[in-house]
């Protein structure tokens, strides 16, 4: 796991083929009817350093991938890319084993101006979802869903983010399958206070009150 593979540019050769629902399809290129053409070129490899990129908890290592050692409320670490690498659109794909109790595995991400924390497993485990939208938390906002995280089970997960203005959509795709989805405005985008990010750090995971491991990491930018 230990790296990041960052492709700088969404573009059209050596594509692959990402079905989803019209409404998120019609928002902006490079979605074209229903399907997203997406490019992986020039790959360059970032390590995740818990020494350096570390916000909050005890994070190592190991031969499985990246972990915490022991479960901690709202731990954080960086994933190191520039403010500005993630102002367009882009995806972030992970894989990931929760192996402690149930709670939530999160990825704190920008869009746009705005910060948004997908969480899987949130509530002791029982929502999915996006927060917070319109001041709402996940079970009231409209992208709640029961959680499909199992113990045990190493999960691969897709957020795809496209912008389109003043205006946004998010698709996350649990092993395979479209989980949850959004659009709207931006601004109706904002973090609980225990998910903010320090000044300068656009993007995080983090893990809440239970151990899991962070097997694979992919980041696919548009610019």
């Amino acid at each position: 796991m230990h790296t990041i593979v960052v492709t700088p540019n969404i573009h059209k050769a050596n594509t692959r083929v990402i079905s989803c629902r019209a409404s998120f399809c019609r928002l902006k290129n490079p979605w074209i009817g229903k399907q997203l053409i997406s490019s992986y070129l020039s790959p360059r490899s970032l390590d995740i350093n818990p020494t350096t990129d570390t916000i909050k908890g005890v994070w190592e290592k190991t031969q499985d991938g990246l972990t915490t050692k022991k479960p901690e409320a709202a731990a954080r670490i960086a994933i190191p890319v520039q403010p500005g690498q993630l102002q367009g659109d882009y995806d972030l794909n992970f894989s990931f084993t929760r192996a402690g109790k149930p709670q939530a595995i999160v990825a704190v991400l920008p869009v746009g101006n705005s910060t948004m924390h997908v969480n899987l497993g949130s509530f002791a485990g029982e929502y999915d979802g996006i927060g917070i939208i319109n001041g709402a938390p996940i079970p009231s906002n409209g992208t709640g869903r029961p959680s499909a995280v199992i113990a045990g089970k190493r999960h691969e997960v897709s957020i795809r983010i496209r912008r389109a203005g003043s205006k946004a959509a998010v698709a996350v795709e649990l092993d395979g399958k479209l989980h949850i989805e959004w659009s709207g405005d931006i601004s109706s985008l904002s973090v609980f206070d225990l998910w903010k990010l320090p000044q300068g750090t656009p993007a995080a995971l983090g893990i809440y009150d239970t151990v899991a491991t962070f097997h694979s990491l992919e980041l696919i930018t548009s610019n």
